[in-house]
């Protein structure tokens, strides 16, 4: 594909691995110039000099820290690489009991994924609102839609993008700007791979999760998107049949089951 075909910038936070890899690769099959954002600096160049000799569109990328406040170098891109299309993938999650953890790997989980999140909707929804177009994914999880011993913080921060997310697509839309939010189950990731030996019901690859997302964009919709029907199907009993001490409990022993098996 020429340049010339190009689609526009779509921007990746969380890129160098898994799922928002997955997003960049997709994204320039899809036709667009990437800019990747992620901590590792030679792994994340890599990726980036592969993609563009494999789809021959630019690729850019940006070595940024997320869990610090990213708003300046969010908007420092705007004028070289200007948005059509952003998908803000970066997490962090502090695993095990919450009191065994330092308040340090809390305070990570929310920088990453609370300010970072919200500076990214703030900064290139300001930008995609002058322009009248654009489209930006907040990437959360079925983790977010109770509460779940074990990883009672990161579950709390999805809940945000979630809700963020569904209040910005109502905001958002009168002015052009398609907002989407896609709560995953289980995405077979390396990080996933590294904390858990067992997959659960449902889980995805990074490439299916990717796919999907992206091509609910294309389409007509509301703000909230589950890839994966047995996923929704899980989604839709914990949170419309069971009582909500039960739906947290059976989500509790869920994570503790698969935190012994590793």
């Amino acid at each position: 594909m020429s340049v010339e075909q190009c689609r526009g910038w779509a921007w990746v936070a969380g890129a160098s691995e898994g799922l928002g890899l997955a997003f960049a690769e997709e994204l320039a099959a899809r036709g667009y110039a990437t800019l990747l954002f992620a901590r590792r600096k030679t792994l994340l160049e890599q990726h980036c000099a592969r993609l563009r000799t494999e789809y021959g569109l630019p690729c850019v990328a940006v070595v940024a820290d997320l869990a610090e406040d990213s708003s300046a170098l969010f908007k420092r891109c705007l004028d070289d690489y200007p948005p059509i299309l952003g998908v803000y993938n970066a997490a962090y999650v502090p695993a095990g009991a919450f009191l065994d953890q330092p308040w340090s790997a809390h305070n990570t989980a929310l920088a990453v994924n609370i300010s970072g999140p919200a500076s990214w909707m703030f900064v290139l929804g300001h930008h995609m609102a002058r322009q009248g177009r654009g489209s930006l994914v907040l990437m959360s999880s079925l983790a977010g839609e109770q509460g779940a011993a074990g990883i009672a913080t990161y579950a709390a921060t999805k809940a945000f993008n979630t809700r963020l997310a569904e209040g910005l697509w109502e905001e958002f839309r009168a002015q052009g700007v398609q907002v989407l939010v896609t709560c995953a189950g289980a995405v077979s990731t390396p990080g996933y791979a590294k904390a858990l030996s067992k997959a659960a019901v449902g889980t995805l690859t990074p490439q299916q999760v990717a796919q999907a997302t992206l091509d609910r964009l294309t389409r007509s919709g509301g703000p909230r998107f589950i890839p994966g029907w047995t996923n929704y199907l899980g989604a839709w009993v914990l949170g419309r049949l069971l009582p909500r001490a039960l739906a947290v409990r059976l989500m509790s022993r869920i994570t503790r089951q698969l935190e012994a098996e590793t």
